[in-house]
């Protein structure tokens, strides 16, 4: 327990020019988070929450208002959140770095929501964090991708064995639902097996136009073999599954990502 209070609002434990009330949040609970500003001139605040759910981030702001000596606003806590990241800029747009506040969210029965020890996921303590959100969600396979990440960044070369091990035994699920897929397609990519990863994209893209992991799959595969999609068919591919994205699930969180990813290009229509 004592882990888990210093986890969920780091920013106490560093400085007294942020809180959060209450410091262990729950879905539903309304929150109020107060900043005692680090200069007397700043003279208004907007309050920026990251807001992470399972399935990728959103972002809120609230205007803070005037509270004593400091700025403070409220909001309420949606189910299904996991952890939050507050962010804290004065009218003039400065940041207020001081006062970061980060924060894992509990379900109402006070236990971890999923995600919430996934998004410590960082740093050299990584596998603590991982094996606590398993633990709790065996089958919240994007802690693996986000293991992975930090493994390769930490350990390089060594976490392959790792990682190669961990791939097999999640091939082996089914059925395979997208953000297995996407893990998988992740993991692939890492290996330099991007025909694997293609064949899983194209059954995300076939299956789950409207997921955000299959749009996370396309972009991961971007990331890493995008210049030999260019070389092997001019990036016809890989445009065409983004393309199709849009067309299938318009509204969909998936679509509106590729969307902006794409506007940027000269040819997007």
């Amino acid at each position: 327990m004592l882990a888990l209070v210093l986890f969920l609002l780091t920013i106490e434990c560093r400085a007294q020019q942020s809180s959060l009330e209450p410091r262990q949040p729950r879905w539903g609970d309304t929150v109020t988070v107060t900043c005692h500003p680090s200069s007397k001139l700043s003279t208004g605040f907007n309050l920026s929450v990251e807001m992470i759910f399972p399935e990728g981030p959103r972002f809120r702001s609230f205007p803070m208002r005037g509270a004593g000596d400091g700025f403070a606003a409220s909001f309420t806590v949606p189910e299904g959140l996991s952890a939050m990241r507050l962010h804290f800029i004065s009218s003039d747009g400065t940041w207020e770095q001081g006062a970061f506040i980060s924060a894992m969210i509990l379900r109402p029965d006070g236990k971890a929501a999923r995600g919430a020890h996934q998004s410590r996921i960082s740093g050299s303590d990584y596998n603590e964090s991982f094996k606590q959100e398993i633990s709790l969600y065996p089958d919240n396979y994007s802690a693996y991708r986000d293991r992975w990440s930090i493994a390769l960044e930490i350990e390089g070369e060594k976490a392959g064995r790792m990682i190669s091990s961990e791939m097999a035994r999640l091939g082996r699920i089914k059925p395979r639902n997208a953000e297995l897929a996407s893990v998988l397609s992740f993991g692939h990519t890492v290996f330099s097996e991007p025909d694997k990863s293609i064949e899983l994209i194209r059954w995300l893209v076939d299956q789950y136009p409207e997921s955000l992991f299959t749009a996370r799959a396309i972009a991961d595969f971007e990331l890493r073999h995008g210049d030999r999609e260019k070389a092997r068919d001019g990036g016809r591919e890989l445009r065409s599954w983004k393309l199709s994205v849009i067309a299938r699930s318009p509204a969909s969180a998936g679509s509106r990502r590729i969307f902006t990813e794409m506007s940027g290009d000269a040819d997007f229509p």
